[in-house]
Parts: structure tokens; C-alpha cells; sequence
């Protein structure tokens, strides 16, 4: 897979983190259940995110 396109997929997270992040800031959560499912999404896509930017180093520095 091609390092450019695992930084669009970056870029699409970061969207997304956003999106969620400005929900959350909101109050747009309806209990607190609702709360910690929103915060867990946005705990996966930053996992996911450093995931995809630790594979892109990894492609572009390998000299292999």
C-alpha cells in the first residue's frame, strides 16, 4: 500500500476525531452511557490513527 494513500486515511480520521470531538463538546451526548460510547469511538480512531502513522514511517524509512 502506498504511504500517500495511508495519509489520506489519516486525514479521514482526523475528520472524523473532529466531528466527534465537537459532538461530545457539544453535549450532545443523552446520558452518560452515551457519553462513554462516544468517547470510546474517539479513543479508537486515535489508537487507529497512530496505527496508520506508525505503518506510513515504517514504509518510508524501510530500506528494504
Amino acid at each position: 500500500m502506498d504511504s500517500n494513500v495511508l495519509r489520506h486515511i489519516v486525514e479521514r480520521i482526523d475528520e472524523e476525531i473532529a466531528k466527534s470531538s465537537t459532538s461530545l463538546g457539544e453535549g450532545k451526548a443523552t446520558d452518560y452511557g452515551d457519553y462513554k460510547w462516544r468517547c470510546g469511538i474517539v479513543r479508537g480512531y486515535l489508537l487507529a490513527k497512530g496505527i496508520m502513522m506508525d505503518v506510513t514511517d515504517h514504509m518510508e524509512n524501510d530500506d528494504g
